[in-house]
């Protein structure tokens, strides 16, 4: 019985494969180096659009906060829980405070205001809304063998303040959900914590229903 020696083959591309190869890798090359500089311009696009809007506002942030100490530190403070339409003077600034009482312009919640309550410019600030949010744990899941995780509900407080005088106008309060009567488990079996709606939505929608005296509801 006699074998058969077997034969290799070596693949040789032709100088016109060898040039579509080179083009290919050349291309992909670009493509790659490309890529990370196209997403650095889009972020500083972004910055550059961040930083006009807030020019009108930045150099005055000393002065708003200055307002928000005073207002918040008098005792003439008129809490409503029935989110009844509000009358404001001067068209509406927000500002998000921090757990720690830092403040800072709310950039995305200034884009939300509808045309008629958003400011162009610090001289047509008359009113300030403070944004604050809270997670407050409000029970926990535990199973038979005494493992779990916690239930939390979130809270948005919106407080409205009078620039010329200083003083709170109304304090609001939004509440999320509740959270799942049903403990939850994470692909590696572990307990998740449980959380409530956010009630962002429920908030914008209200300061959208807000008046400037004189003037109909922002649309």
């Amino acid at each position: 019985m006699t074998s058969k020696s077997k034969k290799s083959f070596i693949f040789m591309p032709t100088k016109a494969e060898w040039r579509q190869l080179k083009l290919i890798f050349g291309i992909s090359v670009l493509v790659a180096l490309a890529i990370p500089i196209v997403i650095t311009m889009v972020c500083r696009l972004g910055q550059r659009k961040d930083e006009r809007e807030l020019a009108p506002f930045v150099p005055h942030e000393t002065e708003y906060g200055t307002i928000i100490k005073a207002a918040l530190g008098s005792s003439r403070v008129q809490t409503s829980t029935s989110n009844l339409p509000l009358t404001i003077r001067g068209k509406l600034l927000p500002m998000w405070r921090g757990s720690n009482g830092q403040n800072a312009i709310a950039l995305e919640e200034l884009r939300q205001l509808p045309g008629t309550l958003r400011p162009r410019s610090h001289e047509e600030v008359g009113t300030l809304v403070i944004w604050e949010s809270e997670k407050v744990q409000i029970g926990c899941y535990d199973d038979k063998n005494g493992n779990g995780a916690n239930a939390y509900k979130h809270y948005i407080y919106l407080t409205f303040v009078d620039v010329q005088t200083a003083s709170v106008i109304a304090r609001y309060t939004f509440t999320g959900s509740d959270p799942s009567q049903v403990i939850r488990r994470d692909f590696l079996g572990g307990f998740v914590d449980g959380e409530g709606s956010y009630p962002l939505d429920e908030a914008r929608v209200f300061i959208r229903s807000v008046t400037l005296a004189g003037k109909p509801a922002g649309k």
